[in-house]
């Protein structure tokens, strides 16, 4: 700039053209500081809160205890597989309807796997193993029926071949035949008593498992001769009295309540507590567990 440029605007009069240049020259000193201002982001870091942590590891817990099930379902079918033609070799029909709903179970567990999907596998082996229960306790019945006649022809034609049952007496000769003090038609009855009430109960009722069919075939007839006997023993004894007194000693009568007495067990159960409720210690029923505790301490009144 020539020294007359800047004589013209050092001067301190006011000029209209000198005001505009300075004014223009202010704005792009502005505009080059704003331009060079540098904004930095926000390097803010999201931090988990207590809840949030617990709530991701509830989240993992849970898809683990999914997972575990998955696998515990599916070994589980695995082991169906390798059952079913064992268990059920004798039922094509029940092989048939197991087979069914295992591989319905199967396909519940293909991925993706869904909460209903798994609810569906495990009704599925629910009814799969309802299914081979039923049948298996129809083949354990039908084997304990079987038992149980033969048993009692055993016994029938040991006593017949003993003379221990006469069927030609009439009924008062006979209670005076005695076998341990009781008469021989009360022996007999027992015996018939117990084993209807045998084949009642296994011919309308499953049982769950061969060791449990055994246990009953082995017991329940010599309990119910028992209790049969009991019955009789509790009636003669006047321990029960029954309405008809004046017929309440025939000898019908009483092979009746030996039949009963060995059938059914509820009411020989009942029989028995009402028995030993007769008995007191301290003035305690011998039925109440006090009483019992006196008992096994000695003191029997």
């Amino acid at each position: 700039m020539n020294d007359k440029a800047k004589e013209y605007f050092n001067t301190s009069a006011p000029d209209p053209v000198r005001e505009t240049v300075i004014h223009t020259n202010l704005k792009k000193d502005k505009a080059k500081a704003s331009s060079s201002t540098i904004v930095k982001p926000s390097t803010a870091v999201a931090v988990d809160t207590p809840e949030l942590i617990q709530t991701k590891a509830s989240n993992e817990e849970l898809q683990k205890r999914e997972s575990e099930r998955v696998e515990a379902l599916r070994r589980t079918i695995n082991a169906y597989y390798d059952d079913i033609p064992k268990r059920l070799r004798d039922y094509p029909e029940a092989q048939s309807k197991c087979l069914k709903l295992l591989v319905t179970a199967e396909e519940a567990l293909t991925p993706p796997i869904t909460r209903n999907g798994l609810v569906k596998s495990r009704l599925d082996l629910t009814r799969l193993e309802i299914e081979m229960f039923g049948a298996e306790s129809s083949k354990i019945s039908f084997v304990i029926v079987v038992a149980i006649i033969y048993i009692f022809a055993m016994v029938a034609g040991l006593a017949i071949g003993t003379d221990l049952i006469d069927f030609s007496s009439e009924a008062k000769i006979l209670n005076t035949k005695l076998l341990m003090g009781i008469p021989q038609p009360i022996w007999v009855w027992s015996v018939i008593g117990s084993f209807t009430s045998m084949l009642f109960r296994a011919g309308n009722f499953p049982f769950a498992n061969k060791n449990e069919a055994v246990r009953w075939l082995l017991f329940r007839p010599i309990v119910g001769i028992v209790m049969g006997v009991m019955t009789y023993l509790m009636v003669t004894a006047g321990l029960i009295v029954f309405a008809g007194t004046s017929t309440a000693q025939t000898p019908q009568l009483l092979w009746i309540i030996a039949f009963v007495g060995s059938f059914s067990d509820t009411l020989s159960v009942n029989l028995m507590q009402q028995l030993i409720g007769r008995f007191k210690v301290d003035g305690k029923q011998l039925s109440t567990p006090d009483a019992t505790k006196d008992l096994n301490a000695g003191k029997v009144t």
